[in-house]
């Protein structure tokens, strides 16, 4: 046990010293996130902001200049409000602290899944797969374009580590204020917390009155602001021509003014940032894991959105069902076998989106990593094996085996959608012996 913890802080440390020589490098993504947080904190909706002669450094993205009427700026709006302590600093000191917090993500999660943890076979896991996330390219990748997809695992966590605690209304509380947060972070999400339904019997009404207590205060003070609903129907409306973009249907466009070519903004350096590349060039083996993809790689065809709408609805529905039978069946869900279930729902309609899926979408599967290594039982030996194999597949770069990281999605996808129901036939089936 100590042995792993040694080894994982080794990993730990060695990656995030590579990370930290990727700040002068501009995180892409990260400035967009950023002026949309300043847009929004100066009165402004992000979502079909164009640069303009005149705005000066403060809105300024050298990756937004295009042809297009709609903005690169898509996160929600809730997600630029959480921005604004930021917002304000210079875009190499925000680089700077988007690190601190990716690591800092990333640390509270293992040490949340460690305090779950009850064996010591649960904490070795929990060590082990920690140190293998880390090595994967969707990390790399994620902290090089300085993205924010692991909000969504490390909410899911936060929400899932309170609720998992003891019955008491300030638990209660702080996993409904985590479950909200998730939500207006990312709101896709709100698919992820249907399985929970079925643990409702299992809690009082006090708590779930303390549970739902934010969830509806947060809600109702979203929708009374005039300008934040504003803000959400422009957000809405970004994501249809961002979509259009994705599937090539003619999004909308306008003639917007060029890019300055500024050589230094807010402490990044234009010349700087070329040498780098150049003198120190990061290759990226970046894959696009959605369905729609796969399909037009096999078939070559394009699918209809409202084809993968519906074929996405057939999946969610089929494994309720599942889930509403192994109910029916008085078998007793553990809180780690629907929380994987039901990340796992989430992760279909992941797959089945439109837009697509780059690379650093990947860190979204620490949640039901660090679930499942925290909540492993011995009975599960060959599904951990199996799930630890596409784990590896997402650290495993060129060579002549095509579309390892894809692979290695799907088989995790698969594997915790099995972890549960296997786990649930055992039940059933010594329970009739």
């Amino acid at each position: 046990m100590q042995g792993a913890g040694i080894i994982f802080f080794l990993i730990f440390v060695c990656v995030l010293v590579r990370d930290a020589g990727f700040v002068k490098r501009n995180p892409d993504d990260l400035r967009n996130r950023v002026v949309g947080s300043r847009l929004i904190k100066d009165g402004y909706s992000p979502y079909f902001y164009k640069w303009k002669n005149g705005d000066g450094i403060r809105y300024y993205d050298p990756k937004a200049f295009d042809t297009l009427k709609v903005s690169n700026i898509t996160a929600s709006p809730f997600f630029h409000h959480l921005l604004y302590p930021l917002a304000e600093l210079s875009q190499r000191e925000i680089s700077v602290w988007w690190l601190v917090i990716e690591y800092a993500m990333f640390g509270l999660s293992v040490l949340m899944a460690l305090a779950l943890s009850a064996t010591a076979p649960q904490k070795l896991l929990v060590f082990i797969s920690g140190g293998l996330f880390l090595l994967t390219e969707g990390w790399k990748v994620h902290v090089l374009a300085g993205q924010n997809y692991l909000f969504v695992p490390f909410l899911a966590m936060l929400f899932y580590y309170f609720f998992n605690r003891k019955k008491n209304l300030l638990m209660a509380v702080l996993a409904g204020l985590f479950a909200v947060t998730l939500v207006l972070v990312r709101p896709n999400v709100l698919i992820f917390f249907i399985p929970f339904l079925l643990l409702h019997k299992h809690y009082s009404k006090s708590y779930l009155i303390a549970f739902f207590s934010p969830v509806v205060l947060i809600c109702i003070l979203t929708l009374a602001d005039k300008k934040e609903r504003s803000l959400w129907i422009d957000y809405k409306l970004s994501i249809v021509e961002q979509i259009k973009l994705h599937q090539k249907l003619s999004p909308l466009g306008r003639v917007n003014d060029r890019d300055p070519h500024y050589v230094k903004w807010e402490g990044m350096d234009r010349e700087e940032m070329n040498r780098l590349a150049e003198n120190n060039p990061v290759p990226i083996y970046s894959e696009n894991g959605n369905v729609f993809v796969i399909a037009g790689m096999l078939f070559h065809r394009k699918i209809p959105v409202m084809v993968l709408t519906l074929a996405s609805i057939v999946c969610l529905f089929s494994l309720l069902v599942i889930c509403l039978v192994f109910q029916k069946r008085k078998k007793m869900y553990t809180l780690a076998e629907i929380a994987l279930i039901s990340y796992c729902f989430y992760m279909v309609t992941d797959f089945f989106s439109p837009v697509y899926r780059w690379q650093y979408y990947t860190v979204q599967w620490l949640f039901p990593i660090m679930v499942a290594s925290s909540a492993y039982k011995p009975s599960q030996r060959k599904w951990f094996f199996i799930a630890g194999a596409g784990l590896i597949l997402n650290i495993l770069n060129g060579g002549p085996i095509p579309f390892k990281h894809t692979a290695g999605e799907y088989i995790m996808l698969v594997s915790f959608i099995t972890l549960s129901l296997a786990t649930a036939h055992n039940k059933e089936k010594q329970a009739l012996n």
